[in-house]
């Protein structure tokens, strides 16, 4: 299928868009040295205080000091890396030898195989946790030995350049332009995707979320989990907070914050005859143990989030497999079937008016 219309109308696109950022980060400052705390401060996710807490620098305590970013230095401290808030930690001028150089990378990044994320680069440091191959990862930095520093499921670490690609040069080197990844959108109706000369690339189902690439006034380049393309701009909208995106075709949950995956699980959905409606809905409430009852169960469930009528998420104790085509079946009454672990993860970093979109 091709759209001429869409074709004279993207030529223009590419000819004059504009760069699409938020919280565009100031030079990146390459530090290597050792720093004392001169409070208890918050270690976070991102460079800013609405990122996840993923840690704390215990005051009169010392860290390394790996970067620092328009104010927020990139520590290691206590077998974690985050973000802490410049003001609240005082060099000990005391360095680390060899010294290693990091550069400012904004990419997506798609892990090739299951790969280690390490406290530092090399081989040898501890495992802070295993990436899924297929894994879409963001990026701080890279380092002057080829490795860079990533986001993935809520923590920072290393990994090596070797095992993953570049989804950024590949969109880049296809569509001849230079992109940025800075926001989250989602489709407001069920859309087609077109590439540069007008054909169809793919499609997006109402609600599915995407990463939004590059923009002008009428058109963007999103990236969705399969396709990659142009979109009208009426056809999406921006999301700027913490949110739940459920995929009810590949059967898959996952929370975002900003643009930052904090977790992703396999889910069981609704079954044919009780589905799980798609939508825009938000959190209502949040119980811990709970009784879910109706006509045929009556289910005590540790954590229930609730967010359309008497459908939520909740943990499933009677289930020891997730994922795939359970849900055809064997599919929940119109709830969200959650792992013990995910549902405690996502009640604990949720809270009552987040958004959570439902899409095929």
């Amino acid at each position: 299928m091709k759209i001429n219309i869409k074709k004279k109308a993207l030529s223009v696109l590419l000819s004059s868009c504009v760069l699409v950022s938020s919280n565009v980060y100031a030079k990146l400052e390459n530090k290597g040295d050792y720093v004392s705390a001169n409070s208890n401060v918050n270690m976070r996710l991102g460079e800013e205080i609405e990122r996840k807490k993923i840690g704390l620098f215990d005051k009169y305590n010392i860290a390394y000091r790996i970067l620092t970013i328009d104010g927020w230095d990139l520590i290691k401290y206590n077998n974690k890396i985050g973000f802490v808030k410049t003001e609240y930690v005082e060099s000990l001028n005391t360095f680390e030898m060899p010294y290693l150089e990091h550069t400012e990378v904004n990419d997506l990044l798609c892990a090739n195989a299951n790969i280690n994320l390490r406290l530092s680069p090399e081989i040898a440091d501890n495992k802070i946790a295993t990436i899924k191959s297929g894994s879409t990862l963001t990026t701080i930095a890279i380092t002057n030995n080829n490795w860079y520093i990533v986001k993935y499921n809520g923590k920072i670490g290393y990994i090596s350049a070797e095992l993953v690609t570049s989804l950024k040069k590949q969109i880049q080197d296809e569509y001849n332009i230079e992109i940025d990844i800075k926001k989250i959108v989602y489709a407001s109706k069920d859309d087609y995707l077109f590439n540069s000369d007008g054909f169809v690339s793919g499609l997006i189902s109402k609600y599915e979320t995407a990463y939004l690439l590059y923009s002008n006034l009428d058109y963007s380049l999103i990236k969705t989990d399969k396709y990659i393309g142009y979109i009208e701009n009426s056809s999406i909208n921006e999301i700027d907070q913490k949110f739940v995106d459920i995929d009810l075709e590949d059967q898959k949950i996952k929370l975002y914050d900003d643009i930052d995956i904090l977790i992703e699980s396999d889910i069981v959905s609704g079954k044919e005859k009780t589905p799980t409606r798609i939508g825009d809905f938000k959190i209502y409430s949040k119980e811990t143990d709970r009784y879910l009852k109706g006509e045929d169960y009556n289910s005590h469930v540790n954590f229930w989030m609730p967010f359309d009528g008497g459908i939520g998420l909740h943990d499933a104790s009677w289930r020891n497999k997730f994922g795939g085509s359970i849900y055809l079946n064997r599919g929940s009454h119109g709830c969200v079937n959650l792992p013990y672990n995910i549902a405690e993860y996502i009640y604990e970093n949720i809270n009552v008016g987040t958004k959570v979109l439902v899409h095929k």
